[in-house]
């Protein structure tokens, strides 16, 4: 397993299938909100790298779980779990 099959396989065990409220609990109040279903969270480290991660719920459980990197304010990957697919994880690089 690469490094960001790992990291979206750690969020994946943590929190698939955790209620809103328990989230909120771990993250506080997420970034933006969008039709209640979708919560964004965003990490800077090191000035110039930025992460978003963004859970997508239903029936106020989470089950889907995307990470996009960003350098330098490029995106530079993607990072899924999607529960209904084949393959579940997957990574998109865009350089």
């Amino acid at each position: 397993m690469n490094a960001q099959i790992k990291k979206i396989d750690t969020l994946v065990r943590k929190h698939l299938h955790q209620s809103k409220i328990v989230l909120m609990i771990v993250y506080g109040i997420p970034e933006k909100v969008l039709d209640d279903d979708i919560w964004t969270y965003t990490w800077n480290k090191y000035f110039f790298f930025k992460t978003k991660t963004v859970f997508i719920f239903k029936n106020d459980r989470v089950t889907d779980i995307i990470i996009f990197e960003y350098i330098f304010r490029i995106h530079f990957r993607d990072s899924f779990y999607n529960a209904n697919h084949t393959p579940k994880y997957e990574v998109v690089k865009y350089y």
